[in-house]
């Protein structure tokens, strides 16, 4: 995953970030963190929600939230049929990963 990057530019101006550095500047607790740093190049929306949280549904986890973008056009007549899919995946991704991760060190990782 280290060798993925976001590669941002717009009007002569430019910045990239690997996910790696992303993922160690969320977990690092960076405001912003560096792909909203990045995006400031573009149009600062990316990072916009700020350091807002849900919980997971049915506990008292919080977890960031996560914006989706460019998702395939819906006409009027679907609306209501999408709107619920995606509910309904989220729920399913609330019960399904309603767990917290654990961390393990490294001796206790079962290697196969």
């Amino acid at each position: 995953m280290d060798k993925e990057f976001f590669a941002l530019s717009s009007e002569g101006e430019s910045d990239d970030c690997s996910v790696k550095e992303w993922i160690q500047s969320i977990k690092d607790n960076c405001a912003p963190d560096r792909l909203s740093e990045a995006d400031k190049v573009i149009d600062g929306s990316v990072g916009g929600l700020g350091k807002a949280f849900e919980n997971v549904l049915g506990t008292n986890r919080a977890v960031p939230l996560f914006e989706f973008r460019k998702l395939a056009g819906v006409r009027v007549a679907n609306m209501e049929d999408k709107v619920t899919q995606a509910e309904q995946a989220i729920i399913d991704n609330h019960r399904k990963f309603g767990k917290a991760p654990q961390l393990f060190k490294q001796d206790e990782v079962l290697h196969l």
